[in-house]
């Protein structure tokens, strides 16, 4: 977790469709985030240059700075012309579609060129064996040996959203992100068109907009993680209101409510979990919670305007908890989902089933999965 006073974000860019979502979706968050420091990442092929060299081997060049017959990030960002998407929509026999992505890409470049906003983009010079080569885990690594070295507090990539079965036999640039960075990682799929129609009628940039943020709590030791990530962007962020929702199959048996939820909230004393914590069993581990849920609790006296509740009521399998969960979100024009996961694989998820990654490859509302917090962030989170 990086300073208080900035909210570090890093969008990787790769000139593709998925990465286009992305960048569209992050023009919203810095008109939703007064003191984001956003970096826009791509990946330079430098032919003759070992993986050694090239990690010392970073350009930095400034929103809109190009010198003498060097190109400007901006002229082939958040796209490049050689990509097979943009040729079709440039030789696409249809008016309206070339027009909306001219539309699309004027506001964008609007919001990213405002005066007076934090941004920058960085190339790190790597070889064309990495960026052709199906094995994908050396491009991973040099983009969070990046991440974590500047200390990001969220990277922001874009995704096909393919199913467990096609991204295990194909590979995804995204699912190893999400497996292996220790910093939260939030991946976009295609955006919606009715999130594309209300981007494109919005005149004014307004630095006061909210950022709608739904934490959902099941009371696990995930959805505690979650909880700890939330409430830290609710501390560092003025602009976020966050609803926290709870998922109950009856409410005439239902014991929570509006005056209560809290007891069950960040984590509910009935989990395994929990009660390991509670016996004393471990001392430290107790300690550290009882720290951090100081922290939290803090954290909500503080901002108690800025947090509310609902319980929605579903049946308990995982198909109708994402479809009341995905509903909720889109019904109430969230801007983000933040729930817990274990990290599994995805062989691993498909096998027993994973509610994050259905919300994940359902919800029409980006997905912000949490997995256990590395104790530095836990360190700086309670200090």
């Amino acid at each position: 977790m990086s300073d208080d006073s900035k909210f570090k974000v890093l969008l990787y860019s790769d000139g593709s469709h998925q990465a286009f979502s992305a960048a569209v979706y992050t023009a919203t968050l810095l008109k939703n985030i007064p003191n984001m420091h956003l970096t826009i990442l791509q990946l330079d092929e430098c032919e003759g240059i070992s993986p050694k060299e090239q990690r010392p081997r970073y350009k930095r060049y400034y929103w809109g700075n190009s010198n003498g017959t060097q190109y400007s990030w901006i002229d082939t960002w958040p796209t490049r012309p050689t990509s097979d998407w943009m040729k079709s929509v440039f030789s696409e026999a249809d008016l309206g579609t070339r027009r909306l992505y001219d539309q699309i890409l004027r506001k964008t470049n609007e919001i990213f060129t405002k005066p007076g906003l934090n941004i920058h983009t960085q190339e790190i010079c790597t070889n064309n064996s990495v960026l052709e080569s199906p094995e994908i885990s050396e491009t991973v690594d040099m983009i969070l040996e990046y991440a974590e070295e500047n200390s990001f507090d969220l990277i922001i990539l874009g995704t096909q959203g393919l199913s467990g079965f096609r991204g295990l036999i194909n590979g995804s640039l995204a699912h190893t992100m999400l497996h292996q960075s220790k910093i939260p990682v939030l991946l976009i799929k295609k955006l919606p068109q009715e999130f594309i129609d209300n981007y494109l009628s919005e005149q004014n940039y307004d630095k006061n907009s909210q950022l709608k943020i739904l934490n959902y709590a099941d009371g696990s030791q995930h959805s505690f993680s979650a909880a700890v990530y939330a409430t830290c962007l609710l501390e560092r962020l003025p602009n976020v209101q966050m609803t926290v929702v709870q998922v109950e199959e009856d409410n005439r048996s239902s014991s929570t409510n509006e005056n209560n939820w809290r007891e069950n909230w960040p984590v509910s004393s009935n989990t395994d979990w929990m009660k390991k914590i509670l016996d004393g069993s471990n001392p430290a581990a107790s300690e550290q919670y009882e720290t951090i849920i100081t922290k939290i609790n803090k954290i909500i006296t503080k901002n108690e305007t800025r947090i509310h509740h609902d319980i929605l009521y579903s049946n308990p399998t995982i198909s109708d908890t994402v479809d009341s969960l995905s509903k909720y979100a889109s019904d109430k024009s969230f801007d983000m989902v933040i729930m817990g996961t274990r990290g599994l694989t995805t062989l691993q998820g498909l096998i027993s089933g994973s509610l994050a990654h259905n919300m994940l490859s359902k919800s029409t509302i980006p997905v912000l999965m949490i997995k256990k917090l590395p104790q530095e962030f836990i360190d700086n989170y309670c200090g």
